[in-house]
Order: C-alpha cells, then sequence, then structure tokens
C-alpha cells in the first residue's frame, strides 16, 4: 500500500501491507477525542499551516495515527486516521483555518466541490479556490500515472488552510502484485544462473583440449560443475549451454586415460639407443604399451599426439634387431651372450639358450648355462642340446668332483 503527501515542495512516499476487517466504533471514537485535543494544541502553539506541514509527512502521520492507539503499522490507518481528523474538527473548521476534503472510495470524488464549498463560506478568492481544485486534481493525476503507476487509488484526501497551504494524502493498492512475485523469483534465478552460465561460455572448446590444457580445464570444469549442482532445478533450466560442460569433462576423461599411453610411449628408450643387448625387454614394453593403445577410443587415440614418432619407430627397431638376431650375424653368438648375462628369468633364458643353438658355435653360452650358479631348469636345458653340440662338456662336468653328480643326475632323468 502507498500513502502520499504533498504539501507545496515537500513529499514522500510510504509502503504498507494490505488490512483487512475494521476498526471498532470505541477505539474510533477513542480516536477523534484525543485527535482533536492535538489539533486544537498544534494550532494554538504553531498555526494551521504548520499542522498542513506535519501532515505532508508520512513518518510524522504515521506516528500520529500511532499516538492515537491505532498501532496497526499497517494500509488501514491512513483511512481511519483521515476519517478520526476530518471528524475531530467538524464543525471548527472555520475557527482553525483547516479544512479536511475527500476520502475513502466515492467520498475521494467529491473533493474538488468540496474544496469549492469551503472555498466560499470562508470568502477565499476564486482564483485561489480554483488553484486548490486543481492540485488536488493533478497530484491524483500524477500519482495514477507516474510516482504509483499501476497502483489503484482508493483514498484522496486534501488538507488546506485559510492561508492557501495544503497536502494531499492518498492512497493506492497494487491489484496485480500476485504477479510481481514470480517475476522477482524469475530474475534472482537468472541472476544466480548468469554466473554459471559465463563460466561454461568461457571454457575451452573440446576441440582445443589436449595434453597440455586438460589439466587446467578439468579444475575449471570442476569448479563449474560444482555451482552448477548447487543451483535449483528452476535455476539450472536457465544453463542452456550445460550440455557443453559434459562434451567438455568427456574430452578431459579421453585426455587423463590417453596420457598414460603418451608417458608410456615418451618412456621408452630411444630407437638410436635400442641394439641387440636391449631389445628383447624393450619390445615387451612395447608391445604392452600397444596393447594398451589399441583399446583407446579414436578420439583418445587422437590424444597420443607421440604414437607415430615414438612407438611405432621403436617397434621397427626391434623387429630389424630381431630379424638380425636369427639370421646368422658373425657377432648373434656375442649378442645372446650378453642377453643372456643381464636376464633373470629361467624360462626367458632359456629362449636365449634355443636361440643360441640355432646359430653357430654356441659352446660358450652353453658352458655358462650348466655352472652350478644357475637355475636348475636352465643347467637342465644347457645339458641337453651340450650332448649334441658340445659333448665334451658332457664328459666335463660329469667327470667334475663339484658338479658330477649333479650332472650325472640330470643326464639320468633325460634318459
Amino acid at each position: 500500500m502507498i500513502k502520499y503527501n504533498v504539501t507545496m515542495i515537500n513529499k514522500g512516499i510510504a509502503t504498507f501491507t494490505l488490512d483487512y476487517g475494521k476498526c471498532p466504533k470505541w477505539l474510533f471514537d477513542r480516536m477523534v477525542l484525543l485527535s482533536k485535543r492535538m489539533i486544537y494544541a498544534i494550532v494554538a502553539e504553531e498555526g494551521a499551516d504548520e499542522f498542513i506541514k506535519r501532515i505532508s509527512d508520512p513518518v510524522w502521520f504515521q506516528s500520529l495515527g500511532t499516538v492515537l492507539a491505532f498501532d496497526w503499522n499497517a494500509s488501514g490507518l491512513t483511512t481511519i486516521l483521515t476519517a478520526a481528523l476530518k471528524e475531530a474538527i467538524r464543525g471548527s473548521e472555520k475557527d482553525l483555518g483547516i479544512f479536511i476534503c475527500g476520502g475513502k472510495g466515492k467520498t475521494s470524488l467529491k473533493t474538488p466541490e468540496q474544496i469549492i464549498s469551503w472555498a466560499e463560506r470562508i470568502a477565499m478568492p476564486e482564483k485561489s479556490a480554483n488553484a486548490l481544485v486543481y492540485n488536488s486534481k493533478m497530484a491524483a493525476k500524477v500519482d495514477s500515472s507516474l510516482v504509483q503507476d499501476g497502483f489503484q487509488i482508493y483514498h484522496h484526501s486534501f488538507f488546506f488552510s485559510k492561508s492557501g497551504a495544503w497536502t494531499v494524502v492518498q492512497q493506492g493498492m497494487v491489484t496485480n502484485y500476485n504477479l510481481l512475485a514470480p517475476v522477482q523469483a524469475k530474475v534472482a534465478d537468472c541472476a544466480t544462473a548468469k554466473p554459471v552460465y559465463d563460466a561454461i561460455a568461457a571454457l575451452p572448446s573440446p576441440a582445443a583440449i589436449d595434453l597440455t590444457n586438460y589439466l587446467a580445464t578439468n579444475a575449471s570444469a570442476t569448479a563449474v560443475q560444482t555451482s552448477y549442482t548447487a543451483l535449483t532445478s528452476s535455476q539450472k533450466a536457465l544453463v542452456s549451454n550445460y550440455s557443453l560442460l559434459g562434451l567438455v569433462q568427456s574430452k578431459v576423461s579421453d585426455c587423463t586415460t590417453a596420457k598414460l599411453v603418451f608417458d608410456a610411449i615418451a618412456a621408452l628408450p630411444l630407437p638410436s639407443t635400442i641394439d641387440l643387448t636391449n631389445y628383447v625387454a624393450i619390445n615387451a614394453s612395447a608391445t604392452n604399451v600397444q596393447n594398451s593403445y589399441n583399446v583407446l577410443t579414436s578420439t583418445q587415440k587422437s590424444v597420443v599426439s607421440n604414437y607415430y614418432k615414438g612407438l611405432t619407430d621403436q617397434q621397427e627397431k626391434v623387429a630389424y634387431l630381431s630379424q638380425i638376431a636369427q639370421s646368422g650375424h658373425p657377432d648373434t653368438g656375442a649378442i645372446l651372450q650378453v642377453l643372456f648375462n643381464q636376464e633373470t628369468d629361467p624360462l626367458v633364458q632359456q629362449e636365449i639358450l634355443t636361440l643360441a643353438t640355432e646359430n653357430s658355435n654356441p659352446a660358450n653360452l652353453i658352458e655358462k648355462a650348466l655352472r652350478p650358479d644357475q637355475p636348475t631348469d636352465v643347467r637342465f636345458a644347457a645339458l641337453f642340446y651340450a650332448q649334441e653340440f658340445v659333448p665334451e662338456l658332457v664328459n666335463q662336468y660329469t667327470n667334475d668332483p663339484l658338479i658330477g653328480n649333479d650332472a650325472q643326475s640330470m643326464l639320468a632323468n633325460l634318459k
């Protein structure tokens, strides 16, 4: 509810809730009696114009209503207090020099007529009377069209003195206020959702996300997701670009998976460092990396930017060295000897031993494999090959006082 008072250049506005019901008669009668005494006192001490000036102040007007015991700080005070003041000076208007015209509802339409009536009784010049009527009408018009646009004016009272001081006390009601709350709620939702929308828009596009920026992007996307999760359902509906966040998160996830393969390829030795002494171990590592790469999605594979420059080059070098090792290369025996010495897995040692028998002069490697410090399975395999390629070693180890018993036992098992 709005109360709007004007006296010359003084003006003010107060907003209240809407009251229902009626003021009890006993309370209204007491308000009339007390206000009458107060009006007489103010006029006697300060004059009629000062009373008009005070009425124009919404805070003073509201306080006066409270002093008169109408202590509900709501819209009903305006109409009840105005009616009580009008009743309090009834019959004493000329003596006080104060006149109150208009009122609530249809009574407000009689304001111009009542102004002219009082002006004639006190012999006010016609020009001055018409000016007061004009002021009354303009105050109502300005309030209806501008100051209280959208409010239905239902209370209009015009206070004036003999000297021409005047003020308007009028009140309007918002008839479509129920439409304001949804609008305000939607505006508030938009204000809350806008930062999340902007944060998503500021994320890099999925196509621009790679292994150089995915960690920073992930931190930003996680913060945005946290903010989005905290929104209400109506606020989330306003974030129309939320699907972009999902695409960014998906690309970040792809980069996280692909980074493991990228790092594994980067950890492989450079092709220039691969030779016949290390190609077997490197081949095992490269095979594991290749298997990991094969299970990636096409998007994840596209992120592994070192695949062709790393893994494929190393695989080609390993394949080349494997061919050399099996082709009777003059240094193959020495190379296999080095591989055997470096290997700790008995199964791999047996495979190297088998590879040696397919090349010339495997005696040194067989002799190495027969030594007591080698695993039993390796010595057993070496003794088997020794019977075919270097039988003198069989006799030597059988007659050796340190390992002869072991050698005889192994031969017995072979038979």
